[in-house]
């Protein structure tokens, strides 16, 4: 039972030691791709920076509250992309080349296999960068850097990561009905991106409602950050939803995965 329990932890353990053994072989390209990442959430930020600029508030958000958004948004889409950036290759790779047959001859579980063929261990530094922006502007707004404050800001970081993955999940999921190579994971990326950067307020009522119910970004950094900061900026005065993403987070990774498997049961070889 014990071994049962302990099988695919030991598992992932040797996946991330195989894929960080062929990343050192590259190292300059990793260093590379670090870099990048580093411009990449400086460029963003120094957007949000120009954005308030001339008023200095956002909807009635000041710097550091839009500073602790993008933060918590950056190091969830950092975590999800750490673990599920081979979700994108679905469509292609998988399905239309028909490397996902491989999957079916193993006796492990296809979804953990495909999440952990091909990491993004460089993508360790957006979730590191997103924490140390969250935590800063929390200092900024005197919030005591306690451990009870950091491992909050712990968990609704994975908490966002998990809502990610469902998400991108079920969407990497309509590639087994859909044969399309790469456009909707790119679209649903770009979908799901900027919402969760900016304060709901900004967006049309009708708006709000989908990003809280039909598609739920706003668990990601909007609705969770009032645990930090209350009713000191404008809201929905809907405040019990603060409390309601890791319950969010884990039925979208709950909705993902049953739609893998249903797409799973209709999978049909290439042949190749």
């Amino acid at each position: 039972m014990t071994h049962a329990l302990l099988r695919y932890p030991i598992l992932a353990v040797h996946y991330i030691g195989q894929y960080l053994k062929s990343q050192l072989e590259y190292r300059a390209s990793m260093l590379i791709e670090v870099f990048s990442y580093v411009l990449w959430i400086a460029t963003d930020m120094a957007l949000i920076y120009f954005v308030l600029l001339p008023t200095g508030t956002l909807a009635g958000w000041s710097l550091p509250q839009m500073m602790l958004l993008f933060g918590m948004h950056m190091a969830s889409l950092g975590l999800f992309f750490t673990v599920g950036v081979n979700l994108f290759f679905v469509p292609g790779t998988y399905i239309l080349e028909g490397h996902f047959d491989r999957l079916l001859l193993r006796p492990i579980s296809p979804y953990f296999q495909l999440l952990m063929e091909r990491l993004s261990v460089e993508d360790v530094v957006t979730v590191l960068s997103g924490l140390a922006v969250s935590l800063w502007a929390l200092n900024e707004m005197d919030i005591p850097l306690s451990l009870a404050t950091i491992l909050l800001l712990c968990l609704i970081i994975y908490s966002g990561s998990l809502v990610y993955l469902g998400l991108m999940t079920a969407t990497a999921s309509l590639s087994f009905w859909l044969k399309d190579r790469t456009g909707i994971m790119q679209l649903a990326l770009m979908l799901g991106d900027q919402p969760s950067t900016y304060p709901l307020t900004i967006y049309p009522p009708m708006l709000r409602l989908f990003f809280t119910i039909g598609l739920p970004l706003g668990f990601i950094a909007y609705y969770p950050a009032h645990l930090f900061f209350g009713t000191d900026v404008p809201g929905d005065n809907l405040f019990f939803l603060k409390y309601l993403s890791p319950l969010v987070g884990s039925l979208c990774l709950g909705f993902g995965y049953l739609c893998f498997l249903r797409g799973l049961k209709g999978y049909e070889s290439v042949g190749s």
